[in-house]
């Protein structure tokens, strides 16, 4: 009898019913938010190939959907509002007929407002609206521009050197500036500085090899059009972008035969810089890398401002932020945790340097004794639950999510089966053993067949 079968015979067998068609994986975002960002949540649907899956907001309101690819994953995307301990939700509907619903939790965190620096060689609407964007996301703009002859516009004028710089997380360059101030910039992006480099038009060959020579895979050809999406449909839009302002409402209505004039200058794939933004054909518009303790990203966008004016104010919304909170400068904060549980099953939570208290969403308080900096918690209550040291974690209620919570014992059942012979060779199934018996079978007679015979004791003599 194999031994599982024996070590089966120990334990007790329960069945339990497969798990209902329904959202089997599920991904958030595993740090925190900061408000008015935009994040993605995605996962895999079981047995629903013609779904439909909805994120609302908190409010309720539908702020994207989709419908799952061939695999079943999904992606969708949503924006944060308030600080603090949130939950959206994921509803999966197969027709008019609601299959499933599912919180996503969300930890949206205020921190300080970041700091960032603005040169550019000329005014023009691309800084204008840069800064306007910038200054509603909650950073903290300066902004330096000339105008020629020593004239500069904008903020006080201040001096760009290290020591200024280290007072900034974050730094937007265009390609005249950065020219007059490579050094010094290179300099501050080791020591943490968050870049940004863009083109301000058509950049000069010197330009052109001094941001290769950083990693990036800038092309010799000419700027080429941004592919962009379609409109979002009007709700969808006006949930995105919230309550909107006078000279940028909401509710406008583009055509799709009405689209800005943004090109891109081309961007190759590199080794060093991985692809941080792509349009809608798929073309790289900005890459990204480290150097030092710090990162550059470069946008190969130009006149982005236009997406503001015709309806794709969302995207330009998402590419800024994407560049930005990929670059800034590291900062400790708040991380949101990314354990997955369930009221009432034990939950190991790590990381504990000491005896650390637990919150429940009552109020209510217990003492985690950690051992080896691990401990177990048995949640009885579903909602958020946050530790001393600072670390957020959401509880499902005990019912919800039973196909992901079918496919979780699975794969916990699937890691407790013992190897197989497969498994010890890499997959593949061993050969028959007999041919080696055989063949040290006649390597032995052969010896001593030799050494009997008349030649091999003369040898020995």
């Amino acid at each position: 009898m194999p031994p599982a079968i024996w070590a089966a015979r120990a334990v007790a067998v329960r069945f339990t019913r497969p798990a209902p068609p329904g959202i089997s994986e599920r991904y958030r975002p595993a740090r925190s938010v900061a408000p008015g960002e935009a994040f993605r949540v995605g996962g895999q649907l079981t047995a629903l190939p013609r779904a439909t899956i909805d994120l609302l907001d908190p409010a309720g309101r539908v702020t994207d959907s989709a419908t799952p690819e061939a695999n079943g994953h999904f992606t969708l995307t949503g924006t944060a509002r308030a600080a603090g301990t949130t939950a959206f939700t994921l509803r999966v509907r197969d027709g008019q007929r609601v299959v499933e619903q599912a919180a996503v939790p969300l930890l949206v965190s205020d921190s300080a407002a970041p700091r960032l620096l603005i040169l550019a060689a000329a005014p023009g609407p691309e800084v204008k609206y840069l800064r306007r964007w910038a200054t509603d996301a909650g950073f903290t703009v300066t902004t330096q521009m000339s105008a020629g002859g020593g004239i500069a516009l904008g903020d006080p004028a201040i001096a760009i050197n290290g020591a200024t710089l280290r007072r900034f997380d974050l730094a937007i360059v265009d390609d005249r500036s950065w020219a007059a101030q490579r050094g010094v910039l290179t300099g501050a992006a080791r020591e943490g500085l968050g870049l940004v480099l863009r083109p301000s038009g058509p950049i000069d060959g010197a330009t052109r090899a001094q941001w290769r020579a950083l990693g990036f895979g800038i092309g010799g050809g000419d700027f080429a059009p941004i592919a962009l999406p379609k409109v979002a449909a009007p709700a969808l839009s006006s949930t995105r972008l919230g309550i909107g302002s006078t000279d940028a409402p909401v509710d406008i209505a583009t055509p799709d035969d009405l689209l800005p004039d943004v090109s891109r200058l081309p961007l190759a794939p590199a080794a060093q810089a991985p692809t941080l933004l792509q349009d809608a054909s798929d073309a790289s518009l900005a890459q990204w890398r480290a150097i030092g303790t710090g990162r550059i990203a470069l946008f190969a966008g130009v006149d982005s401002y236009a997406l503001t004016l015709t309806g794709h104010r969302a995207l330009h919304n998402d590419w800024w932020n994407a560049l930005l909170r990929t670059v800034i400068r590291p900062a400790s904060g708040v991380q949101q945790s990314g354990l997955i549980g369930w009221a009432n099953e034990r939950l190991t939570l790590c990381g504990l340097p000491a005896p650390t208290p637990v919150e429940r969403p009552d109020g209510r308080r217990s003492t985690l004794l950690p051992v080896q900096g691990c401990a177990a918690f048995w949640p009885d209550s579903a909602g958020w639950h946050r530790t001393g040291t600072g670390q957020s974690f959401y509880i499902y209620p005990a019912q919800a999510l039973p196909a992901m919570r079918a496919a979780r014992d699975r794969a916990a059942m699937l890691a407790l089966r013992p190897p197989t012979a497969n498994d010890r060779a890499g997959g593949s199934a061993p050969g028959p053993s007999w041919p080696f018996a055989l063949a040290w079978l006649i390597a032995s007679a052969l010896l001593w067949l030799l050494e009997r015979s008349r030649r091999g004791r003369q040898s020995a003599m």
